[in-house]
């Protein structure tokens, strides 16, 4: 995440997902965890992120998210 100064009362937020990884099921072996995979990441994520940050900052307007069916 980066923040930059855009006037005295307004910021630029910017969200980058980098080593997104999905679960995929459990590892069985003897060090146990998990199994995950690498995925290309989507702006979902980076938009939860930011509704979050608008939310806390009570931050009006925002565009609901829309997921695909």
């Amino acid at each position: 995440m980066r923040l930059i100064p855009v006037s005295d009362s307004k910021t630029q937020v910017d969200v980058a997902t980098s080593e997104a990884e999905v679960r995929i099921g459990p590892n069985f072996s003897a060090q146990g965890g998990d199994y995950y995979e690498r995925v290309a990441p989507t702006t979902i994520e980076e938009y939860k992120i930011l509704l979050k940050i608008g939310k806390a900052l009570g931050q009006p307007g925002m565009p609901p998210l829309v997921l695909p069916k």
